[in-house]
C-alpha cells in the first residue's frame, strides 16, 4: 500500500495479508485511502466506491503532500539509532 505514495498515487485498499491491515487503516487515518475492500466478499459498488475516492483531486493531494513528508525521512539513519540506543550499556 505504502508503495503507491511515491508515485504520488492514492489507492483503493485490499488487505490480505498480515501487516496489510495495519497499514490500511494507517492510510485511511492519513486520508489517503477508503474503507477496505473485501477480497473474500467482492463487491462491485465497493471497489468502485474505493476507486473513485482514490482518484479525487483531495485524496490525491493529501497522497503528494504525504509523499514530500516520507521523502524528506531517513528510516534506515532512524532505525540505526534506535537500535544503538537499546543496545547502549
Amino acid at each position: 500500500a505504502a508503495t503507491a505514495l511515491p508515485r504520488r498515487r492514492a489507492i483503493g485498499r485490499i488487505a490480505f495479508a498480515g501487516d496489510q491491515f495495519f497499514w490500511a487503516h494507517q492510510m485511511k487515518r492519513l486520508g489517503v485511502a477508503g474503507d477496505s475492500v473485501s477480497t473474500r466478499k467482492l463487491e462491485r459498488d465497493k471497489l468502485k466506491q474505493a476507486i473513485s475516492f482514490a482518484q479525487r483531486a483531495e485524496t490525491m493531494q493529501r497522497a503528494s503532500a504525504l509523499e514530500k513528508r516520507i521523502a524528506q525521512e531517513n528510516g534506515t539513519a532512524t532505525a540505526v539509532t534506535q537500535i544503538e540506543i537499546l543496545f547502549r550499556p
